[in-house]
């Protein structure tokens, strides 16, 4: 209505009087366009053709543009603010800022396609030509600001070597800044930027595949980092270049593995493995061994890593940046489940800002999200959630990614720990339904975390039927999942399963789910779920009124958490020595063991930087109940 208004006024079929518009003579002689692109059309060539041709050459530079570029490539035989004004009183365009330089934008994106579509298609092309000239001229200080739009004037202007160059850096800029979409439609115009010159451009198309495959492993699409790895390894082979060929390889294999397909990986591994005992290279050979590494670790095969990481590690300044990152996220990872807590958090910090500054997207972002776990098991809780807010934020700004799903259900457990049951449940929910919405991934894992959490959270809060029923669902659909870190999330669910049943008064079978939380963790050589399962057996014997074997029990349990260092394990260990000495008779042994549970109690609340945390913490109904037997020697 507004541009067909414009056009009758324009035309003098309107007039404007005291605000309002009044028919000027017959309207039956007027002829209306069909479309609005025809409206905007016939306004244009009413245009003088100064005034018209300086609409269409800001058209070539794009809805916004400005009158340094607009003036550099035009031959204006008029003043150009002259005809900027006039355009602008037309309301074709306007006025969009004034610093750092004033930068005009075409009203509607309509104007702007209907002004570029009324020029012909060679005199486009030499116009973009011209424009992307200019603009390296007069941004020469600053070009990494306009790397974007040289790379689309290169493009539509043909000049491939330019805009493959721009292109290749407008896609780096983008997965740097986390935005996925844009750097994998830079990437994919930086091909067939490529396809079109005379010689085919190896080292440029490898570096393009590469960032393709570290944003798609960034935003969880691992088939897709699958694919591209496979056409690296087929190019490489065609260039006759054995040594890469091999490395591609081993990086195929690696996202088999990452994304679940763990027979596919290994036979493409024996192929990585076969070139480099044919070449002789070490360095392939460390490049080919990442893929059982992290095959090792998502089984429990813990020890296996260990070895495997030490033969690696001589090489390891050599691996492609993405093995790279996961290898020194290996080390800290089982350093965390070994006990080896302030190591852990120390290196996976390092590992952290070294995954940054690499650009390795999908490292960092588990990084962090380790990092707040290496935290927590350390008792720093307060920093803990600080690492996960941050590793949250960054993770929003990747499209269908699994990694806030995976800090969501960290910070559940958090919660959990401190006995924020209700924030807890919340959090681990959420991160069930992120985990279920992520469309195409297996997210298994992250789902069985999350739901084990919440299984926690309802016990803590009392409501005992649900958390039976959530965690009587997952013990039974545990062995049904795809391997893939099963191992962990089993050893949890049986733990919390037998909590819940003993909480029920079913103590024979607590006992069972306990030896079966133990052989797991022992098999995997895991202390935290090692503590847990003796805290367990020992409370269930006190159930079952075998006092002296359910305080032995118990008394290992704390020493395995003592050695674990994790606060909230240890306290809970001396809560549960402290009543099942009182049920053995042993008052004294009971006030010791309270007493010592409120002083780790005490640090844990002297830490927390959340005055609402620490009050829940310290008012829970645990830790509540443990000052009421302290007081009263029960």
């Amino acid at each position: 209505m507004e541009e067909v208004t414009k056009s009758l006024v324009e035309l003098g079929a309107l007039r404007r009087s005291n605000g309002e518009y009044v028919v000027e003579g017959s309207l039956q002689d007027v002829r209306l366009p069909d479309t609005i692109q025809e409206v905007i059309l016939s306004r244009i060539d009413r245009l003088d053709r100064e005034a018209r041709e300086t609409i269409q050459l800001a058209s070539v530079i794009g809805r916004e543009f400005t009158r340094g570029v607009l003036e550099r490539i035009g031959e204006m035989e008029v003043e150009l603010d002259g005809l900027l004004g006039s355009l602008r009183s037309l309301e074709l365009i306007y006025e969009k800022d004034y610093f750092p330089e004033l930068p005009y934008m075409f009203k509607h994106a309509l104007t702007h396609e209907v002004a570029y579509s009324t020029l012909l298609m060679e005199r486009r092309r030499s116009l973009h030509r011209t424009v992307a000239t200019a603009i390296e001229e007069l941004y020469k200080d600053r070009l990494e600001e306009h790397y974007e739009v040289l790379a689309r004037h290169f493009d539509e202007g043909q000049v491939w070597d330019k805009a493959l160059e721009y292109l290749v850096k407008s896609a780096l800029k983008a997965a740097a800044a986390f935005a996925a979409k844009d750097a994998l439609r830079f990437f994919d115009r930086a091909l067939l930027a490529a396809d079109r010159l005379p010689a085919f451009p190896l080292e440029v198309v490898t570096q393009i595949h590469q960032g393709r495959a570290t944003v798609q492993i960034a935003t969880s699409d691992m088939a897709g980092a699958v694919g591209a790895f496979r056409e690296l390894k087929r190019i490489r082979r065609e260039a006759g270049d054995r040594q890469a060929e091999g490395k591609m390889t081993a990086l195929q294999a690696f996202a088999h593995v990452l994304n679940h397909e763990f027979d596919k990986a290994e036979s493409v591994q024996a192929e990585a493995n076969a070139i480099a005992d044919e070449i002789e290279d070490e360095g392939v050979k460390a490049w080919a061994m990442m893929p059982s590494a992290m095959l090792a670790l998502t089984t429990g095969r813990l020890s296996e890593v260990a070895d495997l990481t030490n033969h690696i590690r001589p090489h390891a300044n050599g691996l492609h940046p993405l093995l790279a990152g996961f290898f020194h996220m290996m080390v800290p990872f089982v350093e965390s489940l070994q006990s080896q807590h302030d190591l852990a958090a120390e290196h996976m910090a390092g590992f952290v800002e070294m995954a940054g500054i690499r650009g390795a997207t999908g490292p960092e972002m588990l990084g962090r999200t380790f990092s707040g776990i290496t935290l927590g098991r350390t008792g720093r809780y307060s920093p803990a959630l600080l690492v996960l807010d941050e590793a949250i934020a960054r993770s929003d700004r990747l499209v269908e990614s699994g990694y806030k799903a995976r800090c969501m259900n960290t910070q559940g457990w958090i919660h959990n720990e401190l006995q924020d049951w209700e924030r807890g449940l919340e959090l681990n929910r959420r991160s069930v339904e992120l985990a279920r919405g992520l469309v195409g991934l297996d997210t298994a894992e992250v789902e069985m975390n999350a739901r084990a959490n919440a299984g926690d959270s309802l016990l803590g809060m009392g409501r005992l039927k649900e958390a039976l029923e959530e965690l009587e669902e997952l013990h039974q659909t545990a062995p049904q999942q795809h391997e893939w870190m099963r191992w962990r999330y089993s050893m949890h669910i049986a733990h919390s399963l037998g909590e819940a049943v003993l909480e029920e008064g079913d103590a024979e079978r607590a006992l069972q789910l306990a030896e079966e939380c133990l052989a797991a963790a022992t098999s995997a050589g895991a202390p935290r779920y090692i503590a847990k399962g003796k805290r367990l057996r020992g409370q269930a014997l006190s159930a079952l009124g075998r006092h002296e074997d359910s305080v032995a029990e118990l008394d290992r349990g704390i020493e395995v958490a003592t050695d674990d260092g994790n606060p909230s394990l240890i306290w809970r260990a001396l809560a549960a020595s402290g009543r099942a000495r009182a049920a053995a008779g042993d008052a004294d042994g009971a006030s010791d063991a309270n007493r010592k549970s409120l002083e780790v109690i005490d640090s844990i609340a002297s830490d927390l930087e959340d005055e609402s945390l620490r009050n829940t913490f310290l008012s829970s109904t645990a830790v509540s109940a443990l000052r009421e037997a302290a007081k009263t020697g029960n």
